[in-house]
């Protein structure tokens, strides 16, 4: 499979591998609408000037994607468009393979998103199926798919002692379905804490695609389409990302700190949009020293819930030493902000009533 995006890196370089899988016609289920514009925006995130821990570089963005208008297309570094393979069974199993087995020989960094549908076999111990393009061979109305739980274990495998973080955006729900899918072949379940695996719901939840987002939902950061994965990469830009200190140009964007940054923004959207409520987004709640990505403007989500007068209608706040105002996402309590997170306070306020709060955390109540 070609990749979209294939860099040169310098001698002291480490190459960083993407693979990101989007899944949006189906034979058994909705399709996602605009899957194929999703799919470039998500490339086009990663093709971006992100900042890899030295001596970590982007080196390759391999793509997979399904539309039911028609074969995907995205923009590669030259700026062409460049249609892309279908996410079928066989081409899954060989990007995946491919991508474990260039992460380890290279020495490098792997990234995976998958969005699309899924399941989750609570009967079987929370088995993780994801749903691919294209049918069952046995069965031409039925929608084929691939053990993720199985999967992993080999990526582990092929993969140990190297950086791999995988983001999932599927439905972890229980279809009473006794349907059991491959793997990527055979594995040893001693390999079984590499990669490191955020998925964009909880078991037995629902993860949501928004084909007409609210203008709340809008006004919040969210234009719809798959939130899961928005929440990852507002988190991966610098949401939740730790405050090193004044002196430090960069910081990092450590694994715990993507789950509760993009867990505060899944939350509120869901809200926002009139969704069922969830928890967030899960994963590793650990501190690794090596973070995925640094940021040079780590923000915080806010929001503000005692204000005087309790029927306050607005609500704007001020760094210190500032003059510019930063207006709420939302028009009434709570008062929603998302703010770039520096060393002095911010001051919250309603006519003549404030308070100074410092932000710290990359999700605040005050």
């Amino acid at each position: 499979m070609t990749p979209i995006v294939n860099r040169n890196l310098q001698p002291e370089q480490r190459p960083v591998h993407i693979l990101i899988v989007v899944v949006g016609d189906y034979i058994s289920f909705d399709y996602l609408k605009d899957a194929d514009k999703f799919t470039d925006e998500l490339t086009s995130f990663w093709r971006g000037p992100r900042q890899f821990e030295p001596p970590y570089a982007l080196s390759t963005i391999t793509v997979l994607a399904s539309d039911i208008d028609g074969r995907v297309s995205v923009v590669d570094d030259r700026g062409r468009s460049r249609e892309v393979e279908l996410p079928t069974l066989d081409n899954c199993k060989k990007a995946l393979l491919k991508w474990a087995e260039r992460i380890k020989a290279e020495n490098g960094l792997g990234v995976l998103h998958w969005v699309g549908h899924g399941r989750e076999r609570a009967g079987n111990g929370g088995i993780v199926d994801l749903y691919v393009d294209g049918p069952r061979d046995e069965a031409p109305s039925s929608q084929q798919g691939i053990d993720w739980t199985r999967a992993i274990f080999r990526i582990n495998q092929m993969t140990e002692g190297q950086p791999v973080y995988c983001f999932l955006d599927t439905c972890r729900r229980d279809d009473g379905s006794t349907i059991e899918f491959e793997g990527l072949g055979s594995f040893d379940t001693r390999f079984s804490q590499n990669a490191m695996v955020f998925q964009s719901t909880v078991r037995g939840a629902k993860a949501f695609w928004v084909n007409s987002p609210e203008s709340a939902l809008q006004k919040a950061g969210c234009q719809g389409q798959a939130l899961g994965t928005r929440a990852f990469l507002a988190a991966l830009n610098g949401l939740g990302a730790r405050y090193a200190g004044s002196c430090v140009s960069t910081h990092p964007i450590l694994a715990a700190e993507i789950v509760e940054g993009s867990s505060a923004l899944a939350v509120r959207w869901l809200q926002h949009q009139g969704l069922p409520q969830g928890i967030g987004t899960t994963g590793p709640q650990e501190y690794r020293q090596n973070p995925i990505l640094l940021t040079d403007k780590p923000q915080s989500v806010v929001d503000v819930v005692d204000l005087v007068p309790a029927s306050a209608s607005n609500c704007h706040a001020i760094a210190v030493g500032s003059s510019s105002k930063i207006l709420s996402e939302t028009p009434n309590v709570p008062f929603e902000f998302r703010l770039h997170r520096v060393e002095h306070d911010f001051c919250f306020e309603h006519n003549n009533n404030s308070g100074l709060k410092q932000i710290i955390y990359p999700k605040v109540s005050l």
